[in-house]
């Protein structure tokens, strides 16, 4: 495989991967409240990808 299959592989893997994760976001986090009871982690999480909206 050449450099640019490999280049192209990785940014269709993102890409696609960016658009699941942002489909899939609200159980995402409903999965990592319920694995961590004792603190939410939703509040930390949404401040994270936050940062640069204001």
């Amino acid at each position: 495989m050449t450099r640019l299959t490999l280049s192209l592989a990785l940014l269709t893997f993102l890409f696609w991967g960016g658009h699941l994760l942002y489909y899939f976001r609200v159980q995402i986090y409903e999965w990592v409240d319920n694995r961590v009871s004792y603190e939410p982690a939703v509040e930390r999480l949404r401040a994270w990808f936050r940062q640069g909206r204001r």
